[in-house]
């Protein structure tokens, strides 16, 4: 199998880590990102990173020239950027996510790695962990827009595309600050060194996440993207450990010199997933994979990146 790998959303946090983690494994890495080349000179001299409009198709077209597999980690829409708008989804991510495939076929490109939902994706499901075969029951357009995904991805794998679909958990652990609202641990970290108030909804104290460091989910996807997929697979990648937020802030409390200022807000949604956690055996014996990181050892890893972006 040729090791010419592109990675799409390479200035994300997932697209970066995997993007640094395929040059360390002996791929051959092409990168593209919105980021002007000056502003985002991380990757090195061995990743050649290519800054442009990923919708500019002679853009796309020659940046697929001579790759073996893609890695989408673009970025169109978040869990909380349309609650309530399918509309929205339909129109960033299906679109994307199509027109990608067909110039991958345009261009004889057969493989692709994809990031699904390892929660929104289940929705409410009564088990203490959930596998790849369990039924699907996303509430949120976000989950019904991973779900309409891996289908379109199963379709095209009867074109010659074939994929790996990772069904991902809450990653955190991030070498840059997070100008989203996603991602609670890197948040409430950055929102705590800087002494500013978070809000937390009232009633998701002990909603319970699956959390993976983004270091092990990088380790993971490269050791799977050696294995070329039979048409279309899906594996969770998660940590495999249920936490919970109130337990979150207690680990980053107990590990920062001024504790969390948390303001705690009504909220009546009912869409809200009480409990998700991943059962991740599949692809652990797929790649002979453990996560290195603990909750407790990732948060702690990540104040030490958050305090070295402030010189600290």
């Amino acid at each position: 199998m040729g090791k010419n790998a592109l990675v799409i959303g390479a200035t994300g946090l997932l697209g970066y880590n995997v993007a640094v983690e395929l040059s360390k494994s002996g791929w051959k890495v092409r990168a593209i990102g919105k980021e002007a080349v000056s502003n985002f000179g991380l990757f090195g001299s061995n990743i050649e990173y290519m800054s442009g409009d990923f919708y500019d198709q002679t853009f796309l077209e020659s940046n697929l020239e001579g790759i073996d597999k893609v890695f989408f980690f673009l970025s169109t829409t978040f869990p909380s950027s349309n609650v309530n708008d399918l509309e929205l989804e339909v129109s960033k991510t299906f679109f994307g996510l199509d027109y990608l495939l067909r110039n991958m076929i345009k261009k004889n490109v057969k493989e692709i790695v994809f990031p699904s939902s390892g929660g929104t994706i289940y929705g409410n499901i009564e088990k203490e962990c959930v596998c790849e075969t369990d039924i699907t029951n996303p509430s949120t357009p976000y989950g019904v827009g991973k779900k309409i995904s891996e289908e379109i991805l199963k379709f095209y794998s009867t074109k010659g595309i074939s994929s790996t679909v990772v069904r991902v958990g809450n990653v955190y652990g991030g070498r840059f600050s997070r100008n989203t609202n996603q991602g609670v641990i890197d948040i409430f970290i950055q929102k705590a060194l800087n002494h500013e108030q978070v809000s937390v909804w009232g009633n998701s104290l002990h909603n319970t996440r699956d959390y993976i460091f983004v270091d092990d989910l990088a380790d993971a996807i490269v050791k799977l993207a050696e294995y070329k997929p039979e048409g279309f697979e899906i594996y969770n990648l998660s940590s495999g450990v249920g936490t919970t937020l109130e337990e979150i802030i207690n680990i980053i409390n107990d590990n920062l010199e001024s504790p969390l200022d948390v303001k705690y807000v009504d909220n009546k949604a009912t869409d809200s997933i009480r409990k998700i956690v991943l059962d991740i055996s599949k692809i652990e014996k797929k790649i002979l994979w453990k996560p290195k990181y603990s909750i407790k050892n990732g948060i702690i890893e990540t104040i030490k990146r958050k305090k070295n972006l402030r010189g600290e």
